[in-house]
This record gives structure tokens, sequence and C-alpha cells, in this order.
């Protein structure tokens, strides 16, 4: 008579082996780190394009500086601009350990004052004190280049300095470097703090999942019901008051 209800419960047994209930502790940490995988990327873009505006800027500025520093030698006499301007003054001002900087000076009128005149040439009108900031092709390679109108007598004369883009590369991959590390990073942290947060909160749930593997039918021992989560506490109530009483 009771040869059937082991069959049954072997049956039980297969059928749980084969096809195990959804684990919640897997269900939790997938719906906290699956986001994870898109917010951390974004996160690293994000800080990539804060971080690499002010960089690439504080190479501009450094442009700028040496074009008002061409533009604080230029002469005008009588109307007819010049620059007085030495040898070894145009090679400090051009300088750079890790890019070719190039530089040209016109009057206005097309005409060369100094400098570079192949350079002279990718210049673009500008008012008196106006600055513009080009991407321009040189020998096979692209330059930086700003072009800063320089007040002399009634026009501006246009005073360009380009640089190739050495520094500006290297810059875009210390930073992009950065933000991959502090994305990995943030990563790696929520990861942690997603998996203690869950493990924490799921201990009442395993060790009364223990507690009830391990006690016999016989038992009228209550279950620890005030170390169970308020959400899940009630399922067991019943079962402890039975036992209770």
């Amino acid at each position: 008579m009771n040869r059937p209800a082991v069959e049954t419960v072997r049956g039980v047994d297969a059928d749980d082996a084969t096809g195990r209930p959804p684990s919640l502790r897997r269900s939790l940490l997938t719906w906290l780190l699956l986001p994870l995988w898109i917010l951390v990327p974004l996160a690293a873009a994000l800080v990539y394009f804060l971080a690499l505006e002010p960089a690439l800027d504080s190479l501009d500025r450094a442009l700028t500086d040496t074009a008002l520093a061409l533009s604080g030698i230029l002469q005008s006499q009588h109307g007819v601009p010049s620059l007085p301007i030495s040898d070894q003054t145009a090679r400090a001002l051009t300088s750079d350990l890790l890019d070719e900087v190039v530089f040209a000076v016109g009057d206005g009128r097309d005409r060369l004052l100094g400098g570079n005149p192949a350079l002279l040439a990718l210049a673009r009108p500008v008012l008196p004190g106006q600055k513009l900031f080009l991407d321009v092709p040189w020998h096979g390679h692209a330059m930086r280049m700003v072009i800063y109108g320089a007040p002399c007598g009634d026009r501006a004369c246009p005073v360009l300095v380009a640089e190739l883009l050495g520094k500006r590369n290297q810059a875009s991959r210390r930073v992009m470097l950065a933000a991959l590390a502090a994305g990995l990073l943030l990563a790696l942290c929520l990861g942690v703090l997603a998996w203690v947060a869950v493990a924490r909160s799921l201990r009442p749930l395993r060790l009364t999942s223990q507690a009830l593997s391990q006690r016999s039918l016989q038992s009228l021992m209550p279950l620890p019901v005030n170390q169970l989560p308020r959400e899940v506490s009630s399922w067991a109530r019943p079962s402890t008051t039975c036992c209770s009483a």
C-alpha cells in the first residue's frame, strides 16, 4: 500500500532535479546587475566627453596665447603694418617637444608679414579681436589652427598659429582610459554591493529554508518568524501558530 506513495515521491524528486523553480537570488542579482551593463558605459561616455572638452580647450588656449604673443610684436607706422621678429623669437614661439608648430602673419591684404606663406593661404576673414579655430590639412596631416584678427590700423591683420594633433590625440587616449577605468571600478563596486545586499537580505530566508528542510513531520518547534522579512513572514505564521497550538 505504501509502494505507490514512494514511487510518487521519487517522481517528484526527479522533476525537481530536472526543472528547478527560479532562484530568488538569481532574479534579484539579474535585475540589479543588468542595468549596470547599460548605465556604466553611459556614465563612462559622459565622463569622457565632460573631461575631454576642457583638456582640448586648454590646448586651444595655448595656441591663442602664441597668436596673442605674435600680435603683440606687430607694429604699424603710417598705416603700414610690420612684424619685426627675430629668428630666435620665432623659434621660441614655435618650439614644441611633441608637435610641429607653424605660424603666419598677414597684413590683411593677402601679404605675408612673417612666418610660413603656405599657412597664410589657409586664412579666413576675421574681425579685429575675433578668434577662429579650424582643423586644416597640412602636408598629409591634420592640424589645429587658430586665426586671430589683430587690430592694425583700419583693418584686422590675420595671425595664424597651427600645430599637429599629437597632444590632442594623446589627451583623448588618456581621458578615454581614465573614463574606462572609472567605469570598470564603478561597475565592480556596484556589483559587489549588490551581491552583498542580496546575500544579507536573503540570509533569513536561507536559514528558515534550512530549518524547514531539517525538521521532521513530528516536530512542533515554531519557526523563527521574527527573523523573516515583513514581506514574507505572513506565510510562516500559520504553520508557527499550528505548531504552537
